[in-house]
């Protein structure tokens, strides 16, 4: 992170304090830098400390705090097509279509379509990620075409998710489609519809979770 003071002077120094916490800061000519990590997904506030002499100054860095915005992806998606169900066969022919907003150094890696049946994977499809260069903040849609059968049965759950890999090694679970067929064998969503195309779900490469939609807890 980089500070640049409006009046600067060979005598001043300048921290900067994350939620209470102190880092100093080096000087590189007439701005002041420091690196430090913190948790973006969690209440965050900045502000820089400049001391000049023994009198020292505060500025909030507000530009700063909604970091998760500046790093995060921003996803939606949904299924678009046909389903059914009928005679314990659920249907479906369509696509899913996905769009995935970037910013700055992060986007899209790698994209899969994940069938997950009673909490166990069952299949996954490769998304193809359109190419896009020399563009700081984009939007990409990712459709992929989706041609299934699935045989399920009383109180089955059945859900399709999108799962993101970004350039920093995030991974990301969005929900795009959900049936669950209860003990009369009807097919029912008991979620509400506008968790359909809700990320909900955010693990870091090693696989810790950084973020967890609350309605799924």
């Amino acid at each position: 992170m980089t500070v640049t003071p409006k009046e600067y002077s060979e005598e001043l120094t300048a921290s900067i304090f994350a939620n209470d916490k102190e880092f100093s800061m080096l000087r590189k000519g007439t701005s002041y830098a420091a690196e430090f990590n913190t948790n973006i997904f969690g209440d965050f506030q900045l502000k820089a400390v400049l001391n000049q002499g023994g009198v020292k100054k505060t500025e909030s860095l507000e530009k700063y705090y909604d970091m998760r915005d500046k790093f995060i992806l921003q996803i939606d998606g949904s299924y678009l097509g046909h389903e059914s169900y009928n005679a314990g066969k659920y249907k479906m022919n369509g696509e899913v279509e996905l769009r995935v907003s970037s910013i700055e150094n992060n986007a899209p890696e790698k994209a899969y379509i994940v069938y997950e049946l009673n909490g166990e994977k069952i299949k996954e499809q490769q998304a193809d990620i359109p190419v896009i260069e020399n563009q700081d903040y984009i939007t990409r849609f990712i459709s992929t075409g989706v041609n299934e059968e699935f045989e399920l049965k009383p109180n089955d759950k059945l859900i399709i998710y999108a799962y993101i890999e970004d350039s920093y090694g995030m991974n990301y679970k969005c929900i795009v489609n959900l049936n669950e067929i209860n003990s009369s064998n009807e097919r029912v969503n008991r979620l509400p519809e506008w968790t359909n195309g809700t990320v909900i779900e955010i693990k870091d490469k090693k696989g810790n979770i950084l973020y967890e939609f609350e309605y799924m807890r």
